[in-house]
């Protein structure tokens, strides 16, 4: 009786952990790009304290 309910909650679910994959993905990339532009921004200040 209720088989399509529980097919939805499954449906929603894997939903649910596709789109808190993408979130997270997204997350990882905006620190990893942090992290190079601070690296990116120290290297230029240590070439500019070495001329």
């Amino acid at each position: 009786m209720f088989k399509w309910l529980l097919g939805a909650t499954e449906a929603q679910k894997q939903a649910n952990q596709a789109e808190y994959r993408t979130l997270v993905d997204n997350a990882r990339n905006v620190v990893e790009q942090a992290f190079d532009d601070i690296n990116r921004m120290v290297a230029d200040l240590g070439e500019t304290y070495q001329d």
